[in-house]
């Protein structure tokens, strides 16, 4: 094997590598690997829309669905691929002179395209399991120091969870920032060894069929 071919091996696994690590963060990265260690107690009946996919799945879609995040329109019939909303969408223009409902409109559009940014999916996770102990473990605030205690170990649990699923970043300290990892890095095309095909387009919107949902 000639120097350059073995440069050339490298710089593929590494690219791989990367993109094995940035995919977590993707909307399908996501779907698949939060299906996995949340709880199932919300599945969807056999005759519901989405009964196709796994319990798992489906609770992950209703929670997403709920707030704002599941795009009904380009991710129904696949799943959804390597970007959010709020990559792919522009931020709706308030019209000149708008009454009050058309700003509730406004209002509601820019949530919903901000909701699937880190910091907003990380402080609604944070939220729903501090409901979720409250709710199923019929915790009760008898001292201060009891409600700062769950707090914390909430907000601990979400970001184990996060660290888990690999998409948490270090240089995030304690909340998230605004933009996911693969927001931030370019990662270009597949390097190629001479006399061979490039395995995957890095630049494919969507993730489908057994690689989306296999478990």
């Amino acid at each position: 094997m000639t120097d350059s071919s073995t440069s050339s091996r490298l710089d593929k696994e590494d690219w791989w590598e990367k993109h094995h690590l940035l995919s977590k963060t993707w909307p399908s990265g996501q779907l698949r690997s939060l299906a996995t260690v949340m709880n199932q107690e919300l599945p969807l009946t056999d005759e519901s829309e989405y009964a196709l996919f796994p319990p798992g799945t489906q609770s992950v879609i209703l929670k997403w669905k709920l707030r704002g995040i599941w795009d009904d329109e380009d991710w129904k019939s696949e799943g959804p691929g390597n970007r959010w909303k709020h990559e792919l969408k522009a931020v709706p223009q308030l019209p000149q002179g708008a009454n009050f409902e058309q700003r509730v409109d406004h209002a509601r559009e820019i949530r919903e395209l901000d909701a699937s940014r880190p910091i907003n999916m990380f402080l609604d996770d944070w939220l729903d399991q501090i409901k979720e102990t409250v709710q199923k473990k019929g915790w009760e605030c008898t001292l201060e120091s009891d409600l700062i205690k769950m707090i914390e170990d909430t907000y601990h649990f979400i970001k184990g969870r996060w660290a888990r699923q690999q998409i948490w970043t270090e240089e995030w300290k304690v909340l998230p920032s605004g933009v996911w990892r693969h927001e931030e890095v370019e990662l270009g095309p597949e390097p190629r060894i001479e006399g061979t095909m490039t395995g995957i387009d890095s630049n494919a919107s969507t993730v489908t069929g057994s690689e989306l949902f296999d478990f």
